[in-house]
C-alpha cells in the first residue's frame, strides 16, 4: 500500500505503510502500524474516580490477578505477532482501545514476547466514565516521539449536558526519518440503535476532519494515520461525509 495522507482502520485491521528509507534513493522500509481493541483491559484495584467495580475480585466478572494476567499474556502474543510474517520485528505503532490506564499498559509491555521490544507508551485518563482510554504504543528504535496529547472531540448531545466520551489521541513523531501524525480514536458505540447514536459517531467524525485540515493547513503533505474502534462501517455517513474519507 502506498503511503497516504489521511486513512483509517477499523478495530481489529492493520495497515502495512511503506515508507521511504532514506530521501535521496528510491529504497523503501515497509513498517506495520496497528490498531487494536484490547477490550477491557482493566487491573484489580478499585479506582473511585471510575465506574470499574465489575473489574474488581468482587464485582460481576470476579476480575482477580490470575485473570488479568492472562489477559495480560494473551494480548500481549496477539499484539506481539502481527505483520511478523511480513516484517519479523512486529508493528512499529500499534494503537490502542479500551485501556484502564498506563499502568496496565506498562504490566502489557513487560508480558511476553512484548517484553523483548524497546516499547514507548503515549496515554492521558480520558473523561470517559467507564474510564477507558485509547493509547499508543511504539518501537522506539524506529518511531522518534515529538508530541501528544488528548483532544476532546466536543461532542454536545441535547439534554444532556454532562456527556462525555473517550478523548482523540493525537500523536506526532518520525517514523524511519519521516514526520509522521497518528490519531487514535474510539467513538460512541452503537448503544440504543445505530440511528439514535448515529449523530454522535458524525460529531466524532468531524473533530478528527478539523484536526486533520489544520494538520495540512500546517503542511499540506503531511503524513496522517487515522485509527480506531469507530463503531461504523466505511460506507456509513460518519466516514464519508464526517470524516471525508475518500476510500483510495
Amino acid at each position: 500500500m502506498k503511503c497516504f495522507r489521511s486513512a483509517f482502520l477499523t478495530a481489529f485491521l492493520w495497515l502495512l505503510a511503506l515508507l521511504p528509507l532514506q530521501a535521496q534513493n528510491n529504497r523503501i522500509q515497509a513498517e506495520i502500524i496497528a490498531f487494536y481493541n484490547v477490550e477491557n483491559l482493566f487491573d484489580t484495584i478499585r479506582d473511585q474516580r471510575i465506574n470499574d467495580v465489575e473489574f474488581t475480585p468482587w464485582g460481576n466478572y470476579k476480575w482477580n490477578t490470575e485473570k488479568y494476567t492472562l489477559k495480560l499474556h494473551n494480548m500481549a502474543r496477539v499484539l506481539g505477532d502481527i505483520g511478523t510474517d511480513l516484517v519479523p520485528a512486529g508493528p512499529a505503532i500499534i494503537g490502542l482501545s479500551e485501556v484502564e490506564n498506563r499502568g496496565v499498559l506498562e504490566d502489557l509491555v513487560r508480558a511476553p514476547p512484548l517484553d523483548k521490544r524497546p516499547l514507548g507508551i503515549v496515554h492521558y485518563d480520558s473523561p470517559d466514565g467507564r474510564g477507558i482510554d485509547v493509547a499508543m504504543l511504539y518501537d522506539s528504535t524506529k518511531f522518534r516521539l515529538t508530541g501528544s496529547r488528548a483532544v476532546n472531540p466536543g461532542i454536545q448531545v441535547p439534554g444532556n449536558p454532562d456527556y462525555v466520551t473517550r478523548d482523540i489521541l493525537l500523536v506526532e513523531g518520525f517514523l524511519n526519518g519521516e514526520k509522521v501524525y497518528i490519531l487514535v480514536n474510539h467513538w460512541p458505540s452503537r448503544r440504543g440503535g445505530e440511528k439514535r447514536s448515529r449523530p454522535l459517531r458524525m460529531q466524532a467524525a468531524q473533530a478528527n476532519r478539523a484536526l486533520i485540515d489544520s494538520l495540512l493547513t500546517i503542511n499540506p503533505n503531511a503524513r496522517i494515520a487515522v485509527m480506531g474502534d469507530f463503531n461504523d462501517d466505511p460506507i456509513n455517513k460518519s466516514m464519508t461525509a464526517g470524516l471525508k474519507s475518500t476510500g483510495d
